[in-house]
């Protein structure tokens, strides 16, 4: 009967020991996922955001030694409904005819275009990462993730845009429809972070208000723009944009 009651005794406090300890270990689970929350491409701690390092794949189609005569292939891939944006590469000038998020898709395309031209290349387009160290409340942590995101966003929806419009899914109306609808949450956005770091004038905000600046003059002239073929001008634009982001992240990287 002894030997009994202690068993049970033993046994009541092997319970009440793994109760604590589960209580403790969901505690400690419960710290470490409130300091460490990902969104989307974006983590962040508690004073960290981060965002990871992103590659593009523009397809150019002529390389050229002086600008002027950059300028005027431009004018011709513009014409075969390219994007016609010139890039400084390798000390040479380059013609980019669109870009791709996936170096195979890049890579089909330059082999369809090869009899015609020979000396096109796929040329990889880096962004560097992001990363932010600074105390924000929630708000403004969901804040700045949306504004810095904005720009990568606006590339694939104007790309996707670009897509099915060249395949007729779409006619032109209803692309310049989308890119309306585009414009106005791009505005919504910027509208959001002034709210929120409009009265603050940091370097790091000062770049990001230029980009977001630049942003809204490449889409006000895609909007204004009636250059036919317009597939032309949607493709100039996202390759404007995903460039801008390139620049924003340069710069952001050099303060860090």
């Amino acid at each position: 009967m002894l030997i009994k009651k202690h068993k049970n005794f033993y046994t009541k406090i092997f319970a009440m020991a793994t109760i604590i300890v589960s209580f403790c270990l969901m505690l400690s689970l419960a710290d470490l996922f409130s300091s460490l929350i990902t969104v989307g491409g974006f983590s962040f701690t508690s004073d960290e955001i981060s965002l990871p390092q992103y590659k593009v794949y523009a397809v150019c189609t002529s390389s050229y030694q002086t600008k002027i005569q950059a300028d005027e292939g431009a004018q011709q891939i513009q014409m075969q409904g390219g994007a016609g944006y010139v890039l400084m590469d390798n000390n040479e000038y380059v013609l980019i005819a669109s870009i791709y998020d996936n170096p195979s898709d890049a890579k089909k395309v330059l082999e369809q275009i090869a009899n015609n031209k020979p000396n096109a290349k796929v040329v990889e387009i880096q962004i560097n990462s992001i990363t932010v160290s600074s105390n924000m409340d929630s708000s403004e942590r969901e804040s700045l993730i949306k504004t810095l995101e904005v720009f990568k966003n606006t590339y694939k929806r104007l790309y996707d845009i670009s897509v099915s419009l060249d395949t007729s899914v779409i006619k032109e109306i209803n692309a310049r429809l989308s890119i309306n609808d585009l414009n106005s949450e791009i505005n919504k956005t910027i509208s959001n972070h002034n709210t929120f770091f409009g009265n603050q004038a940091s370097l790091f905000l000062i770049n990001i208000n230029n980009s977001l600046s630049s942003l809204c003059k490449i889409m006000q002239e895609l909007i204004d723009d009636n250059y036919n073929p317009y597939t032309s001008k949607i493709k100039l634009a996202y390759t404007k944009v995903i460039l801008e982001y390139r620049t924003l992240a340069d710069n952001l990287t050099i303060m860090s």
